[in-house]
């Protein structure tokens, strides 16, 4: 089972994707498959170290296409997949394939409801409307021609409905595949709150308006406090944690917020034990859910908090509210968490552990994965615009865009 050689291309070390990461390349090295981390920047150094321990072997290059060509180079034995998380990262690799005729399973995990459109900025301007309806209409056509070739895996259905809402098409027999955690099913676990203090966390990347819920977080934990003997634990680090410190240094509970910064990918759990409620997004509500936590899933860019379902009733890791906009009853959430008898909190978090081990099974995902074999074929209309390195034009203008606008 050693001739696969498994690349992930991510841009930097950070957040949920090389948590991901790491949790499929230990899978993989215990079954002796070689795995690589290709990417372009330190952002998270406790991550970057927890990806070598896991047994990758770790590729910096702030040039992909150079770092994706000294990989290849020396693998034209071994099959190679490459396994992304952004658009412009899968285009490299297919331009790559194409060029030199390798033989490579390329594909692109969406993991938030961003992985295409994540560029957009408020700032109004011709190029800027340009460049926006080349990449719908260039972006579309991709979407469509990855969909058809099986290269485009989505989380859940959530993340499939925002990508076809957003390009306003329909993709035929789309592929999803829920984030993987390994699970000991043979472990019996029984989470028990709190007696005197209850205690809310949160793991993010403190990147505003993205993980905004988190500001919205400490409000309605301030606006509990006074009813309720509360605390809230932040994990994580960002280029907003300055405004995040800035923002509880006002809160009149701020002796009660702790602001813990980046911690190990293996540290976290020490973190959950002690928690009563998670509330977040991503990969982290399954890390909590398998301790059997009761878990609340909020929505990604927004400055408020909003969640309207525990994770056991939506199964949902960033949920939208597409069926009800309305529905946004954090507080009632937490409230009810906090207030109810012990045998009620007992079976939340039971039915929160038992959604990760019926759809989040790392060996379920693994072996669904490896399963699968994208096509080499690309249409010659589509591969014209990637040689021709449109989309990645398009892609870099949008990013200026971005970027000139914060």
């Amino acid at each position: 089972m050693g001739d696969i050689h498994f690349i992930f291309i991510g841009e930097g070390t950070n957040g949920g994707t090389a948590t991901l990461a790491i949790r499929m390349t230990e899978w993989l090295r215990t079954r002796n498959y070689k795995v690589s981390y290709l990417y372009q920047k330190t952002t998270n150094g406790a991550l970057e170290k927890e990806l070598m321990n896991a047994g990758a072997i770790m590729v910096k290059n702030r040039d992909c296409i150079n770092g994706v060509k000294q990989i290849i180079r020396t693998e034209r034995e071994n099959e190679i997949i490459c396994f992304s998380f952004v658009v412009e990262l899968y285009i490299i690799v297919e331009v790559l394939k194409k060029r030199f005729k390798l033989s490579i399973c390329n594909y692109m995990y969406v993991v938030n409801l961003w992985s295409f459109q994540r560029l957009e900025s408020d700032r109004k301007n011709v190029k800027y409307f340009i460049g926006k309806l080349l990449k719908k209409f260039l972006f579309k056509k991709l979407c469509l021609e990855m969909n058809h070739y099986k290269n485009l895996i989505f989380m859940d259905k959530d993340s499939l409905y925002e990508t076809e809402k957003y390009f306003e098409l329909s993709l035929e027999n789309p592929q999803i595949m829920y984030l993987p955690i390994k699970i000991d099913q043979r472990k019996q676990i029984k989470h028990i709150r709190n007696k005197d203090t209850f205690i809310v966390t949160t793991i993010a990347r403190i990147e505003f308006p993205f993980k905004g819920y988190v500001l919205g977080l400490i409000d309605l934990c301030t606006e509990l406090s006074e009813k309720y003997k509360i605390e809230l634990n932040i994990i994580g680090d960002g280029s907003d944690f300055y405004k995040l410190q800035t923002y509880v240094k006002k809160k009149k509970i701020k002796d009660k917020i702790h602001l813990f910064g980046n911690q190990p990918y293996n540290r976290l759990s020490d973190y959950l034990q002690e928690s009563d409620l998670f509330v977040g997004m991503g990969t982290t509500v399954i890390d909590a859910a398998l301790k059997a936590i009761p878990v609340i899933p909020v929505r990604c860019h927004s400055m408020e908090c909003l969640g309207n379902q525990y994770f056991h009733e939506s199964t949902l890791l960033a949920p939208q509210f597409h069926n009800d906009e309305s529905s946004y009853c954090m507080k009632n959430l937490i409230e009810k968490a906090i207030s109810c008898s012990e045998e009620e909190y007992l079976d939340m978090g039971q039915k929160s552990r038992r959604v990760v081990e019926e759809k989040y099974d790392i060996n379920i995902f693994m072996k669904q994965l490896l399963s699968l074999r994208s096509s080499d074929e690309i249409d010659d209309t589509l591969f014209y615009a990637l040689e021709k390195k449109i989309y990645v034009y398009v892609w870099n203008m949008l990013r200026r865009q971005s970027k000139d606008n914060t």
